[in-house]
């Protein structure tokens, strides 16, 4: 149920004026990752004991509350919750409520972290309930369902909206006015700085998030499994694939869009474009990590003012042999690589 909370966090985290683009978009980054390891444990797909290291990387990466507004850094604490109730580091020490067996007393309190949401509501103009409502019905859904899964839930709980009804939010009815408002102004905030990729997450998450359940139910075995996740970003083209790959190249995307140089700008997006469809179809598995990050490199040395010509052709020649393997994807992607080399006197 953490991981749905966080979800509906990301309006209430609004940027201070002064919080550097690639500061943000790393943040958002890896509170998108934190929702993905919760859910991953909630289904049964990593055990807590594996995803313990995660928690505590995750609470370093996301210890960044000076991003945001004084109003928002109770939601930003209260992310700290969860990844220090994780990765069991003892910073945060919770009061115990009488009663709860020994799994939920290692948990951070659910209603703890509500409050921390709802109170950050309640200073930027919102009741609390719209808070605690959709929370509510989290915890009744699982309680109606728990016979099934138990100690577990079900790929369905996820792929419920994120604002349910009765209430807050539906596809067809929109949400309430003054709420849409909190939410414009948080895209409009992000677009702003050229970080429509964090928007078009969020924007996924409405709708429920689709993942896989990978469990022996006879052995009660945990196994982990990759769960794929459908990226959208701001210049129409999307990613579906492995979230970390999905991360690396929603990066590669955003320092693409935030090069001051027009032509550069446009030649870079068409780059990350062709290689998006590369690695989500290239082959074997660890090659998608391989294009990803050999994309972000090249697109991170591209737009520096001295770039260096050996870094761009090492990262280019990787992207340019795995390409060779889709016949498809081949000749799109050297013209993009090239492109660029063009433009920076570097041809390939």
């Amino acid at each position: 149920m953490e991981s749905r909370v966080l979800q509906r966090l990301f309006p209430l985290l609004i940027l201070k004026e002064d919080s550097r683009p690639a500061e943000i978009s790393e943040y958002f980054s890896s509170l998108i990752g934190f929702i993905y390891l919760l859910a991953d444990v909630g289904l049964g797909n990593k055990s807590l004991e594996e995803a313990r290291s995660q928690g505590r990387a995750f609470h370093t990466a996301l210890n960044r509350s000076r991003l945001f507004s004084e109003k928002s850094v109770p939601a930003a604490e209260a992310v700290m919750c969860v990844t220090d109730a994780l990765g069991e580091l003892g910073l945060i020490r919770y009061f115990v409520r009488p009663g709860l067996s020994e799994r939920d007393q290692r948990n951070p309190d659910l209603s703890m972290l509500v409050g921390q949401a709802s109170f950050t509501l309640s200073k930027i103009g919102m009741e609390e309930e719209v808070f605690q409502h959709p929370a509510a019905n989290d915890c009744a859904y699982v309680f109606s369902h728990r016979a099934e899964t138990d100690p577990f839930v079900t790929p369905e709980f996820f792929a419920r909206d994120l604002w349910p009804l009765p209430g807050l939010y539906s596809a067809d009815r929109g949400m309430l006015p003054g709420f849409e408002v909190i939410h414009d102004d948080w895209r409009e905030a992000l677009e702003k700085r050229r970080l429509g990729g964090v928007v078009a997450s969020y924007n996924g998450f409405l709708r429920g998030i689709h993942l896989v359940q990978a469990r022996n139910q006879e052995a009660s075995k945990e196994v982990s499994v990759i769960n794929n996740v459908t990226l959208n970003f701001s210049n129409g083209s999307s990613f579906t694939g492995p979230l970390a790959v999905g991360q690396t190249i929603k990066q590669s995307y955003e320092m693409a869009a935030e090069t001051k140089k027009d032509d550069l700008r446009t030649k870079l997006e068409e780059l990350v474009t062709q290689a998006s469809k590369l690695a989500q179809v290239v082959e074997p598995e660890d090659r998608k990590n391989d294009v990803s990050t050999q994309l972000k490199t090249f697109v991170e040395e591209a737009k520096k003012e001295k770039p260096s010509k050996w870094a761009l052709n090492v990262t280019s020649a990787g992207l340019l042999e795995a390409a060779k393997t889709v016949a498809s994807l081949a000749e799109p992607v050297t013209t993009s690589v090239k492109a660029v080399l063009g433009l920076l006197n570097l041809g390939a």
